[in-house]
Parts: structure tokens; C-alpha cells; sequence
């Protein structure tokens, strides 16, 4: 299975989760970049580590490869073109010592997305990630392709 391959290839850029993406309920999904801040920052904080802020850039960056993965209708962190998140960060102008990435396919909204990677050791370390200061979050909504929703996650740890 793809996961199985990309965790042993991206262990810094996350892996695939195990946890089973929610179903659609036939309604658009919810997207919220401060709850999901906030869920993340939540959880950094009981283990000891400082929070992160958004960053538009990463913000950019999560959107532009989330729009990837909708146009593909699979989940990869390897961007149609090659690229690999600390690519994309630099490709939107953010310059990381080392960019993590989450994505995810089939949650229907913000808080349901964190609690899977939460649950996932790839995922959770990422969140985790000593040294990160910034995230960039997106979704994209696709109804007519694959699993409907495309999510990514960048947290970036500066130069």
C-alpha cells in the first residue's frame, strides 16, 4: 500500500495515516485554519513545546498541494511536478530548515482531520515537531473526484 511505502520514504515529511477518513454527509466539509491552530497548539503545549502561528505562506503552499491532490484524486506528498513539501514551502517564499507535512483524504471537517493525524504515530510526530514555529493548513473540496476532500498540513521549522 502507498502508505506503507511513504512512510518508510518521508518519515520527515509525514506519513499516511492508518485511521479511517469520515464519510461525506452529503453537505460541503468545514475547513477552520484558527480551530485547527488552536487544536494543534492545544496539544504541543501538554507536551511542553511552544506554539505554532500561522503563515501565509505555508498557508499557500498547503493550498497549492492540496489542489494537487484533488486534481489527482490520491493522496502522496510527492507533488505531480517532483516537489517535496520543503519544495513547495520554498517555491511560495518561506525558507524552512526542514518542512513536515500531513495530508489526508476524506474528513469532513477541521476537528476530525487533527484527531486522525493526532492518532497517527507519522502524523503525531509531525504535530510534535521539535523546533516548528509556523503552519499552513488547507483543504480543497472536490465532490466529483476520489475522496472528496483533500487536506495538508505544512509546519515549518525556520532557517
Amino acid at each position: 500500500m502507498i502508505c506503507s511505502l511513504l512512510t518508510a520514504v518521508s518519515i520527515f515529511a509525514g506519513v499516511c495515516s492508518d485511521a479511517v477518513p469520515q464519510a461525506l454527509a452529503g453537505k460541503p466539509p468545514s475547513f477552520s485554519v484558527e480551530l485547527a491552530r488552536t487544536m494543534i497548539n492545544k496539544h504541543r503545549a501538554g507536551h511542553g513545546l511552544a506554539p505554532l502561528a500561522i503563515d501565509r505562506r505555508l498557508m499557500a503552499a498547503a493550498k497549492a498541494h492540496s489542489a494537487d491532490l484533488s486534481r489527482r484524486g490520491s493522496i502522496t506528498h510527492r507533488g505531480s511536478d517532483g516537489s517535496y513539501p520543503k519544495d513547495r514551502a520554498r517555491r511560495f517564499g518561506y525558507t524552512p530548515r526542514l518542512a513536515s507535512e500531513n495530508v489526508a483524504a476524506g474528513y469532513h471537517n477541521t476537528g476530525d482531520v487533527i484527531k486522525g493525524w493526532k492518532g497517527s504515530r507519522g502524523h503525531n510526530e509531525n504535530l510534535l515537531r521539535r523546533g516548528a514555529k509556523h503552519m499552513g493548513m488547507a483543504l480543497v473540496y472536490n465532490p466529483k473526484v476520489g475522496k472528496q476532500t483533500y487536506w495538508t498540513l505544512v509546519i515549518g521549522v525556520p532557517r
